[in-house]
């Protein structure tokens, strides 16, 4: 018992002087800076000039990509009075449901290929591009 109650008061000191010390410590992080980082700022205007001369570069590359697909949904349910008068109540029947994806893509040579991603034409039955000209 003795051993038990002297290891829980070192536990309760440690504690307390581990949040004492954690508490009281300093939280200066400026000696971590660096003095003599330098910073450069552009002008915003060079920015947007940037960004409009790329934009205008790349508009052409960028494409709309529309597919169709037709899924086939066999699907079945039981109907007891054709159960009673043919027997297998299971009816079974095909409905054709057409579906519309859409995307974007990138014209990435002269000869027309084009990347997009895979859910835009994933079994798609029919698909359109539009380019912005």
């Amino acid at each position: 018992m003795k051993i038990q109650k002297k290891l829980l008061i070192s536990i309760i000191i440690t504690l307390v002087v581990l949040s004492a010390y954690s508490l009281f410590s300093s939280n200066d992080d400026s000696k971590y800076e660096d003095k003599n980082l330098k910073t450069e700022t552009s002008s915003s205007t060079s920015i947007i000039q940037d960004f409009v001369y790329a934009s205008e570069k790349s508009i052409n590359a960028v494409v709309h990509i529309k597919s169709k697909i037709i899924q086939d949904e066999l699907y079945r349910y039981y109907d007891p009075f054709y159960d009673f008068f043919y027997g297998d109540g299971y009816r079974y029947f095909n409905n054709p449901k057409e579906k519309f994806a859409s995307g974007s893509g990138v014209i990435i040579s002269n000869d027309g290929y084009i990347i997009t991603n895979n859910h835009v034409i994933n079994e798609a039955n029919q698909i359109e591009v539009v380019l912005n000209d």
